[in-house]
């Protein structure tokens, strides 16, 4: 029988609100698409408002984070996206599904696969992957001039990596940049604007 690390369990623990809450707090946001609204409240486990949000934030820390991210990939095959027409659409839905269960199936060997890569390799990789959507993602962050600061605030804390009371970055991005979106509003002006 082996015995069980109590360090390891009280740092999953202790971790909760660091991986929860920016999954809470990206997924749940008022301003959501409403083609993300209609494809969560016709999916059955989500009859209720926020229901997916809280379910992510229990198991979170024990791996289910994938619950909203699935449910805004459904929005996003059931959106104008998929097809202009209504009834084709299902099969974006179709394509997402096999593709899910094929990496499902093979996703031992593409784990090894990446493992047996080098690990620099693997970042460049993944860093070039992701080039086009962190530019597009900034660009329209930094569009906005009122929301200019407040997004680059957001943006600069995130990408600090700190962790303060065992919250990552993440959160505390969103939280600094909430705070000085808020600020900067109830001032009534943006320090650009003089």
């Amino acid at each position: 029988m082996t015995a069980v690390d109590g360090t390891a369990l009280t740092r999953a623990i202790g971790d909760r609100p660091g991986r929860a809450l920016p999954l809470l707090g990206i997924t749940d946001k008022p301003d959501a698409p409403p083609e993300r609204d209609q494809a969560l409240t016709r999916c059955s486990a989500c009859r209720t408002a926020g229901g997916t949000g809280l379910t992510t934030a229990a198991l979170a820390p024990f791996g289910g984070h994938g619950i909203n991210l699935a449910a805004i990939t459904a929005a996003i095959c059931t959106g104008e996206e998929a097809h202009p027409d209504a009834r084709r659409r299902y099969v974006a839905g179709m394509a997402c599904g096999f593709f899910y269960l094929l990496t499902g199936i093979c996703g031992a060997t593409l784990v090894g696969l990446f493992t047996a890569l080098p690990t620099d390799l693997v970042a460049v990789i993944a860093g070039v992957a992701l080039l086009g959507t962190f530019s597009t993602s900034l660009a329209q962050a930094v569009a906005d001039e009122p929301g200019r600061d407040a997004a680059v605030v957001a943006f600069l804390t995130t990408a600090s990596g700190v962790t303060l009371g065992g919250i990552g970055s993440s959160c505390w991005g969103l939280v600094l940049g909430l705070a000085t979106h808020m600020t900067l509003t109830l001032r009534g002006r943006s320090p650009r604007t003089g």
